[in-house]
């Protein structure tokens, strides 16, 4: 039986938090730049393929336990996500958006895994 690799975790995580940085980035600008309004649909996007390229190349490299990289990562992310929000602000989050991430980054971290697997072969 293999085991989790966490160095595999970790590459995943990388490339989830820098995809969505710079999605983010460039949504940011969109906003800035245009009339387009700000929604937790779009931010969700942004954050949610971030996760699923993520864990799709953990899962991916992943010799087995692939859906187990993508839900690792995705929760993961969303703990990162709520330190850093702990760390900029002082009140705690709406449950309003609260689980609507929690679902969409884990949502993203499977499915993402799922479409690692299937490249795989």
């Amino acid at each position: 039986m293999k085991t989790i690799q966490f160095k595999l975790l970790t590459r995943g995580l990388g490339i989830a938090i820098i995809v969505s940085f710079v999605l983010t980035l460039v949504l940011s600008l969109l906003y800035f730049l245009t009339s387009l309004q700000e929604s937790l649909f779009l931010s969700l996007l942004c954050t949610g393929t971030g996760i699923l390229v993520g864990s799709t190349v953990a899962a991916r490299r992943a010799d087995s336990h692939g859906i187990i990289y993508g839900v690792v990562i995705g929760v993961t992310f969303f703990f990162v996500t709520l330190l850093v929000h702990f760390l900029l602000n002082p009140g705690p989050p709406s449950a309003g958006t609260l689980i609507p991430k929690t679902v969409a980054y884990i949502l993203s971290g499977i499915l993402g895994s799922i479409l690692g697997v299937f490249l795989k072969k």
